[in-house]
């Protein structure tokens, strides 16, 4: 990941978690952060985060096609879960 980016994803990490600590049930922000955990390949994070997006918002097809990303693979027993 070109640093400018990496600079970017690790600001829009630290505002989604000042988001969520005023508001735990901010699902978008519970996206958002598991979007920059994916970009960045903390996956389990990333599935975390997913997870409190769908438990608040219901299903949310991108959410459940990160959750299948190549990378994120060993969690679909997650995502079958959640279904």
């Amino acid at each position: 990941m070109h640093p400018k980016t990496m600079h970017l994803v690790m600001n829009k990490k630290a505002c989604m978690k000042i988001a969520l600590r005023i508001n735990q049930n901010l699902s978008e922000a519970h996206y958002n952060l598991g979007n920059a955990y994916l970009k960045t390949g903390n996956y389990d994070k990333a599935v975390a985060e997913y997870k409190l997006y769908i438990s608040g918002k219901g299903d949310h097809p991108i959410v459940f096609y990160n959750l299948g990303h190549p990378d994120a693979l060993s969690n679909l027993e997650a995502v079958s879960k959640l279904q």
